[in-house]
């Protein structure tokens, strides 16, 4: 069992990185929307083709 331990903790880690990552990703692409779409109208509509 003690060679299971290193494993499940290695792939936790793992877990948790892409979601933290995931999450981060997700929040830095809003906070570009939101300024795009405060400076100019048009960008925040080609941002939303782009993405889509």
């Amino acid at each position: 069992m003690p060679q299971m331990a290193p494993a499940s903790w290695t792939s936790l880690m793992v877990f948790t990185f892409l979601c933290l990552s995931l999450a981060m990703v997700y929040i830095y692409s809003n906070s570009i929307e939101v300024k795009s779409a405060s400076l100019s109208p048009l960008k925040s509509k080609h941002n939303i083709i782009w993405r889509w």
